[in-house]
């Protein structure tokens, strides 16, 4: 683990690999925190899609933080979902949650440094604060965009794009 953000996001490890692998792996691994809460977390993604460049540790770190953010701040018996597609050449993941949701005045906010929102985990459960922001520089280290759609009471959509990276004709990644 790098030491503080910056060091820790200096170098990609870089390389093509299966999204989709990252992807159900993450989603098994939070189910068993879910089941806990009886929460389910469904995965809906279109059957082609790509492998991308990518850093897998650093983006499954990105996975897991969206998604135990979506089961600390959901209720019991909600359903969180997993969306993944292409859209415009790059790769759209969702995750949707039916929890609390996000007062407006803060969303500008969750992505920074610490932040601690107002909204408390459903079970008591700790945050440290660096998930996001954390999540944020990953994803745009990848040349990719983080964002949140979130409505008090009706559940928060977090959702990242991630470049197909094209092959050319000598077989090289551009």
């Amino acid at each position: 683990v790098g030491h503080g953000l910056v060091a820790g996001l200096g170098q990609l490890e870089k390389h093509r690999f299966d999204y989709m692998v990252l992807v159900q792996h993450s989603v098994q691994t939070n189910k068993i925190l879910a089941e806990k809460k009886h929460i389910t977390i469904e995965l809906h993604h279109e059957p082609s899609i790509p492998f991308l460049l990518i850093d897998p540790q650093k983006i499954e770190q990105v996975l897991n933080n969206l998604l135990s953010n979506a089961v600390k701040f959901s209720y019991p018996d909600t359903v969180i979902t997993v969306r993944v597609f292409l859209r415009d050449n790059a790769v759209v993941t969702e995750v949707i949650d039916q929890g609390q949701g996000i007062p407006l005045e803060e969303l500008p906010h969750i992505f920074k440094t610490f932040h601690r929102a107002s909204v408390q985990a459903t079970d008591g459960e700790k945050g440290t604060g660096l998930g996001l922001a954390i999540a944020k520089k990953i994803i745009e280290g990848h040349n990719g965009v983080l964002k949140v759609e979130s409505q008090v009471g009706k559940g928060s959509t977090f959702f990242f794009q991630l470049p197909v990276t094209e092959e050319d004709s000598d077989g090289n990644w551009l």
